[in-house]
């Protein structure tokens, strides 16, 4: 019998130090939600930080893993990572995809942003212009897209790009007159080059907030990862989290 219990407990031991971490499909151009720290696949940021502690309360090891919008939906399906945590805004109407989501973690807001130069000031001179706005996964690919395409009624002219970084080249390079997208990292990267970019109007609201997503049949999991932001906000930890980037009156 004793025998039996220690080999039973021997195994418990090698299944738990040989399972694997959580892996979290992340973006390293998108501050302040992720960014790259100066190693590769170290990364920084206010859904990294809060993912930290989302793991740290159900006592999981955690990875992030670099992916891009345009693929976060075959690695969840392949296995390639069990969770995406880049900006995933909650859509408003079902999508035809094999994805569930968390509770939101933020309320999602659209921004516009141009040259600093431009002769667009409002809103309403953004209409007939050409506007970047991010490729993403099926639903993303086209939730800015048709943002702004009936915010203006069709009168506009979206190009798609790959990253926030090839969005805001094309800005500087002419080659849109506009930008649109997630309203907290445009205003992160207006106030760090203020000399070169202005905003146009205010933040709009769009989807139903930031979540984390995962492929279906992980409910499961998703059931902890909401258990846990629960009781972050509940705590004060949440606002901790999110005056350590954002300020607290942001």
């Amino acid at each position: 019998m004793k025998k039996f219990l220690w080999c039973n407990l021997l195994f418990f031991l090698m299944t738990t130090c040989q399972a694997r971490p959580l892996l979290i499909g992340t973006i390293s151009d998108n501050p302040p939600f992720s960014s790259y720290a100066s190693q590769q696949n170290q990364f920084y940021g206010f859904e990294i930080d809060l993912m930290l502690e989302i793991c740290n309360r159900q006592k999981i090891k955690c990875q992030f893993i670099p992916t891009i919008a345009s693929r976060m939906v075959n690695d969840l399906t392949s296995g390639k990572i069990d969770l995406v945590l880049a900006s995933i805004i909650i859509p408003t109407t079902i999508v035809d995809e094999p994805v569930i989501f968390s509770k939101p973690y933020l309320i999602s807001y659209a921004q516009f942003i141009t040259n600093k130069q431009s002769p667009i000031n409002q809103l309403n001179e953004i209409r007939n212009k050409k506007v970047g706005v991010r490729l993403g996964t099926l639903f993303h690919g086209t939730m800015f897209k048709n943002f702004i395409l009936e915010m203006y009624n069709n009168q506009v002219k979206p190009v798609l790009y790959l990253s926030m970084s090839d969005l805001l080249s094309a800005l500087q390079n002419q080659e849109v007159d506009a930008v649109c997208s997630n309203a907290v990292p445009i205003r992160y990267w207006y106030t760090n080059n203020s000399g070169l970019f202005k905003l146009v109007g205010g933040k709009i609201p769009i989807g139903n907030g930031y979540a984390v997503m995962a492929k279906i049949g992980e409910e499961n999991l998703i059931a902890q990862i909401n258990q846990s932001l629960l009781q972050i906000e509940q705590d004060g930890t949440y606002v901790a989290i999110y005056s350590r980037y954002f300020g607290i009156t942001s």
